[in-house]
């Protein structure tokens, strides 16, 4: 397939780039997740009574299957507007309100407000996703990152300055587990799905995205995050999805990996994403 890339995207992988230099410096990084912040603070207060629809109540918002790669710029305007319709947050980068739709989706369907969550990986400022299930009354909410400038709490979400491969919550902790946009970061594989299965409680949901293309793209000299940058392609998917069974987990479903078009542009590549749904087996040890 050729490598053809839209005007809009260009432009787009152009500002993404330069935000994240920006960011890369550790006073502006600062400054900006203290104003991210603030808004959080006051985001999380409103607290407003969404009444969802009942689309919003029957799958993925793309309409898609629930494991699925992006196909097209469709479905990342049907998941932007669930997101607006559930008045939840919108990501700064618009490919990725792909995967945060589709994460709050599914936790809003198979959870309630009592639902332990945690998110992996949440970022430096904390991630689009909390603070989204706090508006919709979700109290136990968690995030850890070892990028994390601080440890805390901000409303009802608790904020964790660790490493999500060894954590210390206690095993069975939690109810859901989401990793959007993480295990393409140099992720150790393996301790990722052990900590995930020690940290589930029996049946409960993992929750993954990550960058896909079906043909192995060259990342070698790539990083971001201080950390190696690795797309995923069939071969590399399977061998996940055999990892994640061996420790633990069923796949809610096959994955639909056919037919999709690079709507994501990042540095110099172009791909698109990948969204998994595994339950770990009740019979599975933490």
């Amino acid at each position: 397939m050729c490598n053809l890339r839209t005007d809009s995207q260009v432009k787009w992988g152009y500002l993404t780039s330069f935000r994240s230099h920006l960011l890369g410096w550790r006073p502006a990084r600062d400054c900006a997740t203290r104003a991210w912040l603030g808004y959080v603070k006051w985001y999380v207060r409103l607290q407003p009574r969404v009444l969802l629809d009942a689309r919003d109540l029957n799958g993925a918002p793309d309409g898609r299957g629930w494991n699925s790669i992006l196909k097209d710029e469709t479905d990342i305007e049907k998941s932007s507007g669930y997101l607006r319709r559930v008045k939840a947050l919108r990501h700064f980068d618009y490919q990725k309100n792909w995967d945060l739709a589709r994460a709050m989706s599914f936790i809003l369907q198979r959870g309630d407000r009592e639902a332990a969550v945690l998110d992996v990986g949440c970022g430096w400022w904390g991630g689009m996703l909390l603070p989204s299930l706090a508006r919709h009354g979700y109290r136990n909410l968690n995030g850890c990152d070892d990028l994390l400038p601080f440890t805390g709490r901000v409303g009802p979400i608790s904020f964790h300055k660790q490493d999500f491969l060894s954590t210390g919550f206690p095993s069975s902790s939690f109810e859901f587990v989401t990793c959007l946009s993480v295990i393409e970061h140099g992720v150790d594989q393996r301790g990722f799905f052990l900590e995930a299965q020690r940290l589930l409680r029996p049946n409960g949901y993992l929750v993954i995205s990550t960058d896909y293309w079906h043909d192995r793209l060259f990342t070698a000299d790539a990083r971001a995050f201080g950390r190696a940058w690795r797309t995923f392609d069939r071969g590399s998917v399977g061998n996940l999805l055999e990892l994640a069974h061996d420790s633990g987990f069923s796949l809610l479903g096959e994955p639909d990996l056919m037919g999709a078009r690079r709507v994501v542009t990042w540095q110099g590549l172009s791909y698109t994403f990948l969204f998994l749904l595994m339950q770990r087996r009740d019979n599975a040890s933490p």
